[in-house]
């Protein structure tokens, strides 16, 4: 028999007569504002089930079905999730600081206000959604889709986006610290009014494809940071005929730099490049 309990009164919200909660059938349970840290819940079915306000720090989630499931302001400090089914569910204002989010279903979940600071998201399908106003912080995001996604007017800082398409995906008016975006697809990105300090773009050949460079307000870098924006070599090779010379002035590069890079890359006539999926 298993008591879960609330996890501030302590009192016991439901009894489940078994012996352990992986691969358990939990789906439809009122289970708001249950402790269920530390919990093994490998391949336990929560579907539907009410979890708002629960606690799952630590918790490891690999395989669990969470479809449906209301996840409002739940927390998920330093768990495992791998290979979880999100699709459909509310994870709005959840918190997954600290958290491996791997491979999981996120079709059609409610990401407004998603916490996210010093989190590994791996793998997912994110494309097409409306989250603007987004504060994430300390976060790598690798092979990830966010595509035609909305992500104006947010606040990034020490983020990696890392093989990831962000193709027509709409930043306008976002602030960007510290963000490294590293072999992903940029074409048609909307970097429209954003603000950027200590960015790098490596190995980014779609880079000159993206929207609103002319207007990115390059921010000086940090105190005592001796680093500023940087654009590496791949990254010019295949784009500096293309950019807006205000752009690659904030970037660090003199005009005289940008003249002769210029000239030097079409005097080899260019390559073709494929971005990074």
């Amino acid at each position: 028999m298993i008591d879960l309990r609330h996890k501030s009164t302590g009192e016991i919200i439901v009894s489940i007569d078994l012996p352990m909660l992986a691969k358990a059938d939990l789906s439809g349970l009122d289970l708001a504002g249950v402790n269920l840290r530390d919990a093994s819940l490998w391949g336990t079915n929560l579907s539907n089930a009410d979890l708002e306000n629960a606690d799952l720090t630590g918790a490891r989630l690999p395989y669990t079905d969470l479809r449906g499931a209301n996840l409002n302001r739940a927390h998920f400090w330093h768990a495992d999730i791998h290979q979880a089914l999100l699709t459909d569910a509310d994870l709005s204002g959840a918190d997954f600081n600290h958290t491996q989010l791997f491979a999981s279903e996120l079709t059609g979940a409610n990401l407004r206000d998603l916490r996210l600071c010093a989190s590994r998201v791996t793998w997912a399908n994110l494309s097409g959604r409306s989250l603007p106003t987004q504060k994430w912080f300390s976060t790598q995001f690798t092979k990830v889709e966010l595509q035609h996604s909305d992500l104006s007017h947010s606040l990034f800082k020490r983020l990696i986006f890392d093989q990831c398409d962000l193709s027509g995906m709409c930043l306008a008016g976002s602030s960007l610290v510290d963000v490294i975006f590293r072999r992903v697809n940029l074409a048609g990105t909307d970097f429209t009014d954003c603000e950027l300090g200590d960015g790098s773009f490596i190995d980014c050949p779609t880079l000159h494809l993206a929207v609103g460079l002319e207007t990115v307000l390059h921010k000086a870098p940090r105190p005592r940071l001796s680093r500023r924006s940087c654009i590496d070599i791949d990254t010019l090779r295949a784009s500096v005929t293309q950019l807006p010379g205000r752009f690659l002035n904030g970037m660090g590069l003199s005009t005289g730099e940008i003249e002769c890079l210029r000239a030097m890359f079409r005097r080899t006539g260019g390559e073709t490049y494929v971005a990074h999926r």
